[in-house]
């Protein structure tokens, strides 16, 4: 093998590898009323919402960790989408018993 090929080899084994690392795990998304969901808080620390439409998470359980802040905020967008009768948009990543919201939204 020519030196040539070898380099061109290595730097596509190199970008395929960056590449896979770099992508986030995304595992899906959900909009609906939350007016099912069971928010459940644990030591202050993070809060689990169970029963959502996830349905590759372990009994629809979406966990939000983050500072309090970031805690307190979805705490509150989720009890004022039920209170308004508007839906919630998760998105979320991992699968199974370990995911974990990235981003959420209240429809207008």
């Amino acid at each position: 093998m020519t030196p040539l090929k070898t380099r061109l080899r290595l730097a596509f084994v190199a970008i395929c590898a960056a590449a896979a690392f770099a992508t986030p795990a995304f595992a899906g998304s959900i909009e609906e009323f939350p007016t099912g969901w069971r928010l459940q808080n644990y030591n202050g620390a993070y809060v689990v919402v169970f029963f959502t439409g996830a349905s590759d998470c372990t009994m629809g359980s979406i966990r939000m960790t983050g500072t309090a802040d970031d805690v307190n905020r979805f705490w509150s967008t989720v009890l004022a989408a039920k209170l308004a009768n508007r839906k919630l948009g998760v998105i979320y990543s991992g699968g199974g018993s370990s995911c974990v919201v990235d981003s959420f939204y209240i429809q207008s």
